[in-house]
């Protein structure tokens, strides 16, 4: 027989110094600062544009990366086309298109909180080869709900996700069209009667 020594272990307990900042300080921001950050009405997206190409030159300006200056341009009276190309496009796309989505949403986040307008964004054709391949992937899969009244998706990915839940709205405007979790936290999109 062997015997095992239980020991209690306890950890030391952190002492966490408290800060305490001069009165002044306290107050140092203002409601108004904070308003101004944060809310920010529509704006038409031809009074924006020019200072939107300038910001986005500017971000990209003095990258590792080689790419021609990105073009900024109207889409839709909502959206803002942002477009780069050049040598290391593709690089900005990343392995699986992570680096895509981090732009795509780093840019997104900007426009919409300063201008309240969307974007679209597209690296070496990236969007628009996703979103034929998307199609052509979805063409059976509408045709399935045209047969049956209701279908999902596979799970997706990333920007496939948005071009599907727009290309079934479109295909279906008199049926509910949403995204759903799987159990493994991927998305898919049901479509199906809305419950009367």
């Amino acid at each position: 027989h062997t015997i095992k020594e239980h020991r209690e272990v306890t950890k030391p307990t952190e002492v966490k110094p408290e800060i305490s900042l001069p009165r002044e300080a306290r107050h140092a921001v203002s409601s108004t600062a904070i308003d101004q950050n944060f809310h920010h009405e529509k704006r038409n997206i031809n009074e924006v544009l020019e200072e939107v190409q300038m910001s986005v030159r500017n971000l990209f300006k003095h990258s590792c990366f080689t790419l021609d200056v990105p073009t900024v341009a109207k889409y839709d009276d909502e959206t803002i086309l942002i477009e780069f190309s050049g040598e290391d496009a593709a690089l900005l796309i990343g392995k699986e298109g992570y680096r895509y989505k981090a732009l795509s949403y780093l840019l997104y986040n900007w426009i919409n909180l300063k201008y309240g307008l969307n974007i679209r964004l597209e690296i070496a054709e990236f969007l628009k080869n996703q979103e034929e391949m998307i199609e052509k992937y979805l063409a059976p899969v509408i045709e399935r709900i045209r047969n049956s009244g209701r279908g999902q998706t596979k799970i997706l990915d990333g920007v496939l996700i948005k071009i599907a839940l727009e290309s079934l709205r479109a295909a279906f405007p008199e049926k509910y069209v949403g995204i759903k979790s799987g159990r493994e936290g991927g998305k898919f999109i049901v479509v199906n009667d809305f419950n009367r």
